[in-house]
């Protein structure tokens, strides 16, 4: 009988060189990927702070608004508030006390240096790191602790160098003071209107504006979005008392807020995105390492820090160093690169930009649609949150921001043709027969309906004046409305539009005026 020792020899040598084979393999493939990035290191060349701060710093501070409206507001009667911002919210959400209407008369000069700094050109607001939660003391963030007022520090400025640091984490809490600012404004404004005074509610309306424009002024979404917020309480509010037949209207002030609107330095501008693209460039500066060609890949460490926003944890050998460490290459690899991440991010604020310019009535989302198709991931796990990481959970929903930019354009020019209606009838005992009679002594043009770019539509019922857009079907129905509901007043057409609505959307007067409709 044969032996069977030489073959069971030369099987266990083929097993063991197939072992070293398959070894040599996996070395010389995780060395191709690790050496790939072996010189390759996170580069911190952009400090986005100082990106956004330009602007502000370059205004001396003599010429800057916040400084003597942050004394202004640290001189009101706080009614023992510890804060500035914990008493303007107190302030807006009591408006049925007594004590409100006197505290008003106390103050008049104060509101009136509030009106005086923010009529200046520049806020002059800074961005800063390392404020902690809670520690209001610095520029505009949550409200002024009138005991720590005289012990105001020149500032915060700590730069964090580690690759995992979150941009994000930048708490922008300022934007709560001027919502609560803008909203004691506009309270001061209807006391004024109903105590016979409407050229001081004028000027309520106009600090507002001018509130919300210098808010608008910094270069983050969110402040242009507040800034927005302001522009529309000031246009509602200024809505509301021409369409209230109580309030006395005079004609010096309606005029005084006509040369305001027909200042371009009130007219809302379009978004200014580079802000949040100054940001992202930090966040990617962080996150991905730099071979000098843009080609740099994500970098292991800093895809940890934020993967828990994706929802996505990493796997639990992951967590293991010796075991991160063989395997970081392979799943950096997997990833996008810093070059293709950036180029993604160029086109989708591009796309939105470019939106913003377009007529709102002849706007095309599939551009829009095309741009931003990399971002769905599609499948959950690591691997698909690595594609184009971070964009996914940081690059905002900017087809809202795009409606904003539209709807609040629109309802500016609304606003000045409302006032314009006013004017004509003071001045002439009557409205007009139609629109185009007040172009141009009270208007340059009518305003366009944002759903087809022909002019508002305006016609007198019973004496009075009806305005209409022909709303989402595009069909022109003379201002019916079949429910005898009211749509949206400031409705522009956006991306998936739904249910079309076959009714006209009647845009003056408001919805609560008793006015009727033929």
């Amino acid at each position: 009988m044969p032996s069977s020792r030489p073959s069971s020899s030369r099987t266990k040598r083929r097993v063991l060189w197939t072992f070293i084979i398959l070894f040599v393999c996996l070395i010389a493939t995780w060395l191709i990927f690790a050496l790939g990035s072996w010189n390759q290191r996170i580069v911190i060349d952009f400090d986005y702070l100082e990106d956004l701060n330009a602007p502000a710093r370059a205004v001396p501070e003599s010429e800057r608004a916040w400084p003597p409206l942050r004394q202004a507001l640290l001189e009101l009667d706080l009614q023992d508030r510890n804060s500035v911002t914990e008493f303007l919210d107190g302030l807006t959400q009591q408006s049925s006390e007594q004590w409100v209407p006197e505290w008003f008369d106390r103050n008049e000069s104060g509101l009136e240096r509030i009106r005086e700094a923010l009529s200046r050109e520049v806020l002059g607001f800074i961005h800063v790191h390392g404020v902690p939660p809670g520690d209001d003391r610095l520029i505009l963030l949550s409200g002024f602790e009138r005991d720590n007022a005289a012990l105001l520090p020149p500032g915060v400025d700590r730069s964090v160098d580690a690759p995992g640091f979150m941009a994000l984490e930048l708490d922008h809490r300022f934007t709560r003071l001027p919502r609560a600012l803008a909203r004691m404004l506009i309270r001061h404004a209807e006391h004024a209107a109903r105590e016979g005074a409407p050229h001081l509610a004028v000027e309520d309306i106009v600090a507002s504006l001018d509130l919300g424009r210098l808010v608008a002024q910094d270069r983050l979404l969110i402040s242009q979005l507040v800034g927005y917020s302001i522009n529309e309480l000031a246009l509602t509010s200024c809505l509301k008392m021409l369409g209230d037949p109580e309030t006395p209207l005079d004609q010096p002030a309606l005029e005084r807020l006509a040369r305001v609107l027909d200042d371009p330095r009130y007219r809302p501008r379009p978004i200014d995105f580079h802000g949040e693209q100054a940001v992202l460039r930090d966040i990617i500066q962080r996150f991905y390492t730099s071979d000098g060609s843009g080609d740099g890949l994500l970098d292991l460490d800093g895809f940890a820090a934020m993967s828990a926003a994706t929802g996505t944890q990493l796997p639990m050998p992951l967590h293991v160093g010796v075991v991160r460490s063989v395997l970081g290459p392979f799943l950096a690899s997997a990833g996008s690169t810093r070059a293709e991440v950036e180029a993604v991010a160029r086109r989708c604020y591009q796309v939105t930009e470019d939106l913003q310019s377009q007529h709102v009535w002849a706007m095309d989302w599939a551009e829009y649609d095309a741009a931003f198709g990399p971002l769905l991931v599609t499948q959950p796990g690591v691997f698909s949150s690595l594609k184009l990481f971070p964009l996914n959970i940081v690059l905002p929903a900017l087809d809202a921001a795009i409606s904003a930019s539209h709807q609040n354009r629109f309802r500016y020019d609304f606003v000045r043709l409302v006032l314009a209606l006013h004017l004509h009838r003071i001045a002439h005992g009557e409205w007009p027969d139609t629109l185009q009679d007040m172009v141009p002594e009270y208007l340059s043009e009518i305003p366009r309906d944002p759903f087809d770019g022909e002019s508002l539509r305006y016609r007198l019922v019973d004496g009075l004046p009806l305005i209409w857009s022909i709303g989402a079907d595009r069909i022109d129905q003379s201002g019916a409305t079949f429910d005898g509901s009211e749509a949206s007043r400031w409705l522009v057409p956006r991306r998936n539009e739904g249910l079309i609505v076959a009714e006209d959307l009647v845009l003056w007067p408001l919805a609560t005026s008793d006015t009727s409709r033929e």
